[in-house]
């Protein structure tokens, strides 16, 4: 017994998108695929790609503004990021040249085999040990003492300072700069991103509205000394005399 590719209760919801003439096309795909992999055992396989399912959710960006404003923000983010990303590869280098010379051959001890240890330390992970290492060695062929090179200390906090709160939020600010950039382009304000077209073309000519103060009218003086100078100022010949 198979199951049809259609039950009964979504005879409704089949109905809405035939009647849709932009649903159709995708109504009719689904259908003779669904057909296509009942008929054919050897395209049963295909059935695992069902699971893409779960990507509809994705779809809501297309629908809500603020979700598509921060994708857009993180992919137009991404030359800037790459920028971040040689800054934070020049601070490794440095670190990494001053690390050799100061602790080349010192530990002595196993090979490290997860390879390079800043980019673990910049992560905060076992960057304790490694510094009590630091702080402890001596010297090549020799026996570590308890806190023999004090200024080891200044070494691995002036790395976690500079190679990894700095470079994480030069990489935070990015995309906040980003987002902000695109939140201005698209709306202008948090409150227009509920706001249908009309209603932010109503919004956006009440703030000019408001931003224009009225004119006070200056009425002419009854006084005949005042008025004379009033006139002065009022024609045209003086407008014209103090522009040029």
């Amino acid at each position: 017994n198979r199951t049809p590719p259609f039950s009964l209760s979504g005879v409704p919801t089949l109905a809405v998108h035939v009647r849709q003439p932009h649903t159709l096309p995708v109504f009719s795909q689904v259908s003779v695929f669904s057909l296509l992999i009942e008929e054919n055992e050897n395209l049963k396989v295909l059935r695992s790609l069902r699971t893409l399912r779960a990507l509809r959710p994705l779809r809501a960006i297309s629908r809500w503004q603020g979700m598509r404003i921060v994708v857009n923000a993180l992919m137009y983010a991404i030359p800037s990021i790459f920028n971040v990303l040689l800054v934070c590869l020049v601070f490794w280098l440095i670190f990494s040249i001053m690390g050799v010379q100061f602790f080349g051959g010192k530990f002595f001890k196993c090979v490290d085999e997860d390879g390079e240890l800043l980019p673990i330390h910049a992560t905060f992970e076992g960057w304790m040990e490694v510094m009590a290492d630091a702080v402890d060695a001596r010297g090549v062929d020799l026996q570590p003492q308890r806190e023999a090179n004090l200024y080891a200390y200044l070494y691995f906090v002036i790395f976690i300072v500079c190679g990894s709160f700095f470079t994480l939020n030069l990489f935070i600010g990015v995309i906040i700069d980003n987002f902000n950039m695109l939140k201005k382009k698209y709306e202008g304000g948090v409150l227009e991103m509920f706001l249908t077209e009309s209603q932010k073309h109503y919004y956006t000519a009440m703030k000019k509205l408001g931003r224009k103060k009225p004119q006070k009218v200056i009425k002419r003086p009854i006084n005949q000394f005042l008025a004379m100078f009033y006139d002065l100022s009022n024609s045209r010949r003086y407008v014209v005399v103090l522009n040029d």
